[in-house]
């Protein structure tokens, strides 16, 4: 748990993403290109198979390429079943 913080606290700094208040990552992120991120407050990213089985082996990845346009993922606090808006 530990060791996943620390990688995922060193892709965020190492792609720029900026990011609000609350923002929470279970299991390792992979983040690719050279756009600029942005995750809004309160947003939660299930990147393990122990809290996301569906996806089984897979993890979050996020994407933005440079020209591609803005992004920003924030919660969607008023839809339960939704877990990202942009």
């Amino acid at each position: 748990m530990i060791l996943s913080r620390i990688y995922n606290n060193l892709m965020l700094k190492r792609k720029r993403v900026t990011y609000g208040s609350n923002l929470s990552i279970t299991g390792l992120i992979a983040i690719h290109g050279s756009g600029k991120i942005t995750l809004g407050d309160d947003v939660s990213i299930h990147s393990s198979p122990n809290v996301n089985p569906v996806a089984g082996c897979n993890r979050t990845h996020l994407r933005a390429e440079r020209g591609g346009g803005y992004r920003n993922w924030q919660s969607c606090r008023n839809q339960p079943q939704c877990n990202y808006c942009i």
